[in-house]
């Protein structure tokens, strides 16, 4: 039987890329990963598609890591791979009583966007309306990531309590 003992595995250029803790558990720190929420509430004031600008505002369990980066609410991520992403959205003030959507969205490297997750309420309830969607997609390296909304209002609010997280699954 022949048993190989090692701390770390690290990448040739220097950067840790493995570790193993003292209870024998894998440790990956470079994996891309976030939670994202919005330093206040956003008021969105045309009836278009907007896109939501989350923010990698300080508070609990929010997070950029793994190389991840954002701008302009858009997630763009480092390594190509399956990723899991969901978002809730708590949006108030909604006066239109036709309907509500949410979307999350692919951005190709070549600016393609594709829904790949989307959410509609038909009644909208005018005090925080719920939106919830998760999606698995495989993506290239510095592809995007989204959450654009719709509604025929003009004057309405998504929630600070809000949020937008993903991973890097494999």
């Amino acid at each position: 039987m022949s048993k190989i003992l090692v701390n770390e595995i690290g990448h040739t250029g220097d950067t840790t890329a493995m570790t193993i803790d003292s209870g024998g558990r894998i440790l990956t720190p470079a994996r891309p990963s976030w939670r994202l929420g919005l330093s206040g509430n956003q008021s969105i004031t045309t009836n278009a598609v907007n896109t939501v600008n989350f923010t990698d505002s300080t508070g609990t369990l929010k997070h950029i890591d793994g190389g991840c980066t954002l701008s302009g609410g858009k997630i763009t991520v480092p390594v190509a791979g399956v990723y899991h992403a969901s978002a809730t959205l708590l949006m108030d003030s909604l006066t239109a009583s036709d309907y509500a959507e949410m979307h999350i969205r692919h951005e190709t490297t070549g600016g393609t966007i594709t829904e790949i997750g989307y959410v509609i309420s038909g009644t909208p309830s005018t005090t925080y309306e719920n939106a919830t969607a998760s999606v698995t997609v495989k993506m290239a390296a510095n592809e995007k990531l989204f959450v654009a909304t719709y509604t025929a209002d003009n004057s309405w609010t998504i929630s600070s309590l809000s949020s937008f997280s993903g991973f890097l699954v494999g």
